[in-house]
């Protein structure tokens, strides 16, 4: 149960910190982390001084899909520092590499499984946020729902 919701809370922070649609998770891979990561080890001079500065956002390229006939789009979206030091720290837990095992290069790798080891889906993302969102209405955390949407708004508020 703790793998559930320590996973659940890191999906909800990605979602949150990226604004991507619930469809466009499953696009994400262990490759996209790994070039926005790289991205913030870079350090950026400005023209009024000669000492580095470390962006806390780095640029994270998506395969976005969007419309009727889910077609697919690059475009590009912000991450904190932050959240990809969390996902980073998903992707070397002993869980996360046993289901990555099967992967060839990390270009195919998802950066998100299910509880089964597959990749995370659109339908599975809405239940583990449901079950997250009703337990927390249940402690008093929360007073309504969330949902993938309310997240992807969040990010633009």
């Amino acid at each position: 149960m703790l793998y559930i919701d320590t996973f659940s809370i890191e999906v909800s922070y990605f979602i949150f910190d990226s604004g991507i649609r619930r469809s466009e998770l499953q696009n994400v891979t262990q490759q996209d982390i790994i070039d926005a990561t790289e991205f913030n080890s870079q350090k950026l001079i400005s023209r009024n001084s000669d000492t580095p500065t470390i962006s806390s956002y780095a640029p994270l390229s998506i395969d976005g899909v969007k419309g009727r006939h889910n077609n697919r789009k690059q475009r590009m979206t912000l991450v904190s520092r932050a959240v990809l030091d969390r996902t980073n720290k998903y992707h070397a837990s002993p869980l996360y590499k046993k289901y990555a095992r099967k992967y060839v290069s990390p270009d195919e790798l998802p950066a998100f499984f299910n509880s089964k080891g597959r990749p995370i889906t659109p339908k599975c993302l809405s239940k583990l946020l449901d079950r997250l969102s009703n337990r927390a209405i249940q402690s008093g955390a929360l007073h309504k729902p969330i949902s993938p949407h309310k997240l992807r708004h969040g990010y633009a508020y």
